[in-house]
């Protein structure tokens, strides 16, 4: 009885694994662990041998391969520290940081403020829960007919982890969805921080190679360092963008279409200006009790950003006297006409400030079509002690032009 007993349960083992080596919707993936000096590496081959790219169908792909697209991009799998990391594509490192893939897709922005929500709930920066990142890339840059090799490193001494997948069992590799996630995965893997879905559409079957460069450029079988045989893809994916014209356009001609404002906006905001008057530049002066309390400043700042992004920065030095002070800056931004106020994602910070003056960087997105059509103004609400000093506190705005997910046809390699 015994026997017959294990060999059931090892039987019901093995149904268990076949099931989800046939499941289509199971994710298979492996970390690695980058350090200093190694790099992930995918090699990308397009041309006359890609016909098949993700999130198309076969007749619409031939027909956009035929032409040449709009943009291009390069999205990543990582943890927290992919927003800091580098990537190249061949051989030319990009100057701008990965950033959450939500923020190239208007129509999936409003998900940066739940992910934030989560964050708070879980006790855990936004940046930590699972999301891909992106960043643009020239189309000059690609071999539109041949293999383009992608690369991401850790800047220096730093450290990045990214993701991949194993080779599927069963069909094609799938992919997590680049817009849709649920709450619900995510309180069922607190751990793992994961709310993406699996796309039900699969993934290019282009052929791609995945190494692993050691600190000496030598690169090796296993695409982790982690126990075990690690094989397979690392999710360094390249996207082509078709907006159905033209290549886009240059920046200052991008920006400074539909009358918006293109030219940066910067202004130093004094302590007078605030509504109650923030405490002065001079030395800071105990006050008794240090009861907090919120400031406000509203500035215009005419019409920015059209229908793209614009970014927000706040920095300067906070100085107190005695012991240190929370202190929380908050922009709130307006557009125009009866649009409601948004307090970008991310902004929700608290910082210190220093008898001898902690310098703070404060550095947020929106997408204007939250704002309905450009930011008009900006208030800034300051809650901190009234013995706390600001110099130097300067407010700085900029459009950012980057290619919209939402607005275009999207392959996926």
């Amino acid at each position: 009885v015994r026997a017959v007993s294990m060999l059931l349960i090892a039987l019901a083992g093995v149904a268990a694994l076949g099931a989800h080596a046939a499941n289509g919707n199971a994710v298979r993936e492996w970390a690695c662990r980058l350090q200093a000096g190694q790099s992930a590496c995918r090699e990308i081959r397009l041309g006359a041998d890609a016909t098949s790219p993700g999130f198309a169908s076969r007749p619409r792909a031939a027909g956009l391969l035929r032409t040449r697209p709009t943009w291009a991009a390069v999205i990543l799998d990582t943890d927290r520290h992919g927003g800091e990391a580098l990537v190249s594509v061949n051989g030319k490192t990009l100057s701008d940081k990965p950033v959450s893939i939500y923020q190239y897709d208007a129509s999936a922005f409003a998900a940066l403020p739940e992910l934030e929500q989560l964050g708070v709930l879980l006790d855990r920066p936004m940046e930590s829960i699972r999301q891909w990142r992106a960043v643009e890339v020239p189309v000059s840059w690609l071999n539109l007919a041949g293999s383009n090799e992608i690369r991401l490193q850790p800047t220096p001494g730093s450290r990045v982890t990214i993701y991949g997948d194993y080779p599927p069992t069963v069909g094609r590799r799938r992919i997590l969805s680049l817009k849709s996630f649920s709450p619900a995965k995510i309180w069922s893997s607190v751990t793992a921080l994961e709310g993406r879905v699996v796309n039900p559409v699969p993934a290019a079957a282009v052929p791609s190679r995945s190494r692993l460069l050691d600190k000496r450029g030598q690169a090796k079988s296993d695409l982790s360092g982690a126990p075990g045989l690690q094989v397979g893809e690392y999710r360094l994916h390249l996207v082509l963008g078709y907006e159905g014209g033209a290549a886009r356009a240059p920046e200052k001609q991008r920006l400074s279409a539909g009358g918006h404002r293109e030219e940066p906006f910067t202004t130093v905001l004094p302590a007078s200006r605030f509504v109650p008057p923030l405490a002065g530049t001079a030395a800071p002066r105990a006050i008794p009790g240090r009861e907090m309390g919120w400031h406000r400043c509203e500035v215009p700042v005419g019409n920015i950003g059209g229908g793209g992004t614009v970014s927000i920065r706040l920095s300067g030095r906070a100085r107190c006297a005695g012991s240190p002070a929370v202190v929380a800056v908050v922009p709130v931004l307006k557009g125009g006409g009866a649009s409601e106020a948004v307090v970008p994602p991310g902004a929700l910070r608290a910082f210190h400030a220093t008898p001898a003056g902690a310098p703070f960087v404060l550095c947020q997105e929106v997408s204007c079509r939250l704002l309905k059509g450009g930011l008009s103004s900006v208030r800034i609400d300051v809650h901190t002690r009234a013995d706390v000093a600001f110099q130097d506190l300067t407010l700085e705005i900029k459009p950012v032009s980057r290619p919209d997910f939402s607005k275009s046809r999207v392959l996926v390699y």
